[in-house]
């Protein structure tokens, strides 16, 4: 997964002086946490059209990047209610912990991308590298790609197949089961296969 980012732009006097005028303001974007394939943003939401009394509905919702590279919010329209206490002097790391709650409520289904497989991967891997190294290997690269070959897990098979068949890594994937032969498939290789697709759709 790609690093994630916090970006807080909240403008503090400017609601303030909305909630003490019995004005409405209505904003988003002012906050975000995610990293650049999914996030999540604040709408801040002061409603004073109705009634007497100030109705408070802001709330984060989940946001991701489509094929075309425009962010999109989703269709779900589910979301994380959250309102800033600006009375509290702390009020901005809270904003900060409520926007990573969030974005493991509202993005959690979506975190296994092929990003994340590739992290996966790449941890794997290093873990290999490490063991043998401390074990005096003469060739630790070579030593931990067939230790990881023989230890890989399914996420890290997946992320294999992404980083070195990045052009076709189902099809490659499929060809290399045919080799070994379809009727000898574990319940891993059945697991390789339905991500593999998932994430190819």
């Amino acid at each position: 997964m790609s690093k994630f980012i916090y970006k807080c732009n909240v403008k503090k006097d400017k609601i303030l002086k909305a909630i003490q005028k019995h004005e409405c303001y209505d904003s988003w974007g002012e906050v975000q946490y995610g990293n650049d394939e999914r996030a999540v943003e604040y709408n801040i939401c002061i409603d004073n059209t109705a009634t007497k009394e100030t109705i408070y509905c802001s709330a984060f919702y989940g946001v991701f990047k489509n094929k075309e590279g425009y962010w999109k919010h989703d269709d779900a329209q589910e979301w994380y209610e959250y309102e800033i206490d600006f009375a509290d002097s702390n009020w901005e790391a809270k904003l900060k912990e409520a926007a990573k709650k969030a974005y493991k409520e509202l993005c959690e289904d979506y975190m296994k991308t092929k990003q994340y497989y590739i992290a996966r991967y790449n941890e794997g891997w290093k873990k290999c590298f490490d063991e043998v190294s401390s074990e005096g290997s003469k060739d630790p690269r070579y030593d931990a790609s067939i230790l990881l070959d023989e230890t890989a897990n399914t996420e890290e098979v997946v992320g294999y197949y992404l980083v070195y068949h990045e052009e076709n890594p189902l099809k490659d994937w499929l060809n290399n089961l045919h080799i070994k032969g379809i009727d000898l498939m574990s319940e891993q290789d059945k697991e390789v296969t339905k991500i593999l697709k998932e994430l190819e759709e």
